[in-house]
C-alpha cells in the first residue's frame, strides 16, 4: 500500500510493470542446467523459498544488473497451482570498506542489515551465507533512475529516498545519537554539495578511462 507521503511515484509504478506475457517467456527461454551445476547452499536457499519446496522446478541462470553484473545468478522456476513462480539467488559479496581496510576473511553484512532495518520486511527476501535470494515477478523489481525524471517535485522525490536509507541505517540504535549530533554540526547543504564534487570527481574518471581507451 502506497501511503501519502509516497503517492508521487504511484503513477511511475504503474506505468513501469513488465508485461508479464513477455516476462514468463523470456524466463522460460533461459537454458536450463543441471542442479548440480548450482552451489548446494544456493540450491537449498532456492527451494526452500518456492511456495511448495517438494514442488519440482527447473534451474537455469541470467544476466543482469549493472553494479553486480558479472555475479553468479542462479533460478529456480516452477508451476504452483496453475501459475509459474521464480525464486534467484545470488551471490553476494562484502563492502567495499573491508577491501580498503584489508580485511583477510571480510563477511558480508546483508543478512543483518536486512533483518535490523526498521521497515517493513519483505518475506521473499533473505540473505544468508554467500547468498541473496528473492522472488522475481513482472510486479516485482526495482524503481528506475530514468523514469524518476518525470518526477515534478524532486524536492519530495528526495526527500522518500532519504527515508528510506535512513531507515536501514537506524537499525544500528546504538548509533543513532552518534550520527544525529554530527549531522547537527554539519553546514546547510553539505550532502548537496558533497553529492555535487562526487559526482565531478566520477566524471572525471570516466574521463580519464575515456583518454586511455583511446
Amino acid at each position: 500500500m502506497i501511503d501519502e507521503k509516497n503517492r508521487w511515484f504511484a503513477p511511475i509504478m504503474r506505468r513501469d510493470l513488465r508485461d508479464q506475457v513477455l516476462f514468463w517467456r523470456e524466463m522460460r527461454a533461459l537454458p536450463e542446467i543441471k542442479a548440480k551445476a548450482i552451489p548446494s547452499e544456493a540450491r537449498e536457499l532456492l527451494t526452500a523459498m518456492l511456495p511448495d519446496p517438494k514442488s519440482a522446478c527447473r534451474y537455469t541462470r541470467r544476466r543482469a544488473g549493472l553494479g553486480s553484473l558479472g555475479k553468479p545468478r542462479f533460478l529456480a522456476l516452477a508451476n504452483w497451482r496453475g501459475g509459474l513462480v521464480a525464486r534467484e539467488a545470488k551471490a553476494v559479496t562484502p563492502s567495499a570498506c573491508a577491501w580498503h581496510e584489508s580485511e583477510a576473511s571480510p563477511a558480508s553484512l546483508a543478512g543483518f542489515i536486512i533483518e535490523r532495518a526498521v521497515r517493513c520486511p519483505d518475506p521473499f527476501l533473505r540473505a544468508e551465507g554467500a547468498w541473496v535470494v528473492r522472488r522475481l515477478a513482472p510486479d516485482c523489481g526495482k524503481i528506475e533512475l530514468s523514469s524518476l525524471s518525470r518526477v515534478k517535485d524532486q524536492q519530495r522525490q528526495l526527500h522518500a529516498m532519504g527515508l528510506e536509507t535512513a531507515n536501514v541505517h537506524v537499525g544500528s540504535a546504538d548509533a543513532v545519537r552518534d550520527v544525529r549530533r554530527d549531522l547537527s554540526a554539519r553546514p546547510g547543504k553539505w550532502l548537496r554539495n558533497a553529492a555535487e564534487a562526487m559526482t565531478e570527481i566520477t566524471l572525471e574518471d570516466w574521463r580519464a578511462w575515456k583518454r586511455r581507451r583511446r
